[in-house]
């Protein structure tokens, strides 16, 4: 394998396979600047972004030019910033703004490690022990099937957790939390107890709710909101968790019985994800305009729902968001 072939791999997305050429290299060429630029990139389309850091700040090191030693310390910075290295992070960009002050994509950088800081890092603790959960990809796949062509969701008890990133296409993207509303660019944040929030807008295509109504003490009044307030909720609970097992949750066991009475009806698609701790959690979606039964999630279902009928969902004052 050459250099040549692993670049022409990755520009075919075929990252495994130019990995491997990358492996294969021979020295001085495992370490140019070129295979830890490819290096860095493949790491980055992966979100790999521990192993990108690493790439990038070997290629700064090693860069002849202002020029590349300028891309790679920005790269680096913005590595280190989402895979949770805050403080290297802000020191690379000090050190990068005095040397390269005039750089406009790193003053945007400085603008998104301080919304890094504020949501307690990019990930946050919360968010950074539970990502690789088998029941966020099973949520990550259901909200991608439902709210791929949507034109606004809203995340409600995000706890700073950054899913509204996965739809980048969604025009309106809101998060309400009563501590740590989710905030980055092109997302609206809003610190408020959802039960007393009342936003300009009445509706939203979608709307998340994750591992939330086991901690309130009025969770029906709560789920009633929630499918008021969308044209198709999707929650997620613990499911069947022993009572008293964590002292913060104040509505266990939740099995389908306890969802229905909170509700009012069966969901219409539902989905167990078991931990391979053992632990379950359960995926309910919620269709406000059908009650049936769905055996699976058909993104062509709603792919034109939104965009081409009702895209401009009515807003509180008669306006527009």
């Amino acid at each position: 394998m050459s250099l040549n072939q692993a670049k022409a791999l990755f520009e075919q997305k075929r990252y495994g396979e130019a990995q491997r050429a990358l492996a294969a290299l021979q020295s001085p060429e495992a370490g140019s600047v070129e295979a830890l630029t490819i290096r860095g990139q493949i790491a980055g389309a992966l979100k790999n972004w521990i192993e990108a850091a690493q790439a990038w700040e070997a290629a700064a090191q090693q860069a002849d030019s202002a020029k590349d030693r300028q891309i790679f310390t920005r790269r680096l910075a913005e590595a280190a910033r989402k895979s949770g290295q805050m403080s290297k992070a802000k020191q690379v960009l000090a050190q990068h703004l005095e040397t390269f002050p005039k750089d406009k994509l790193a003053w945007r950088e400085v603008a998104h490690l301080k919304l890094a800081s504020e949501n307690g890092g990019q990930d946050g603790k919360y968010w950074s022990e539970r990502k690789e959960y088998i029941y966020y990809v099973a949520v990550k796949q259901i909200a991608e099937r439902i709210a791929g062509n949507a034109y606004s969701i809203l995340d409600v008890g995000s706890n700073a957790t950054p899913v509204l990133d996965w739809f980048p296409e969604v025009p309106i993207r809101h998060s309400v939390d009563v501590r740590r509303p989710y905030k980055a660019e092109g997302i609206r944040s809003f610190k408020a107890d959802f039960l007393n929030w009342e936003p300009k807008r009445r509706k939203f295509n979608v709307v998340l709710c994750l591992q939330v109504l086991e901690h309130l003490d009025r969770p029906r009044e709560f789920a009633e909101k929630l499918v008021s307030m969308s044209d198709v909720a999707i929650v997620s609970v613990p499911y069947k968790w022993p009572e008293n097992k964590t002292h913060w949750h104040k509505q266990d066991p939740v099995d389908e019985e306890k969802l229905a009475s909170w509700f009012g009806r069966q969901p219409n698609f539902s989905y167990i994800a078991t931990e391979l701790s053992g632990e379950q959690r359960i995926v309910v979606v919620y269709d406000r305009t059908s009650a049936t039964r769905w055996a699976n999630i058909v993104p062509a279902n709603f792919l034109y729902r939104w965009r081409t009928h009702g895209a401009e969902l009515v807003l509180a004052d008669g306006s527009e968001a």
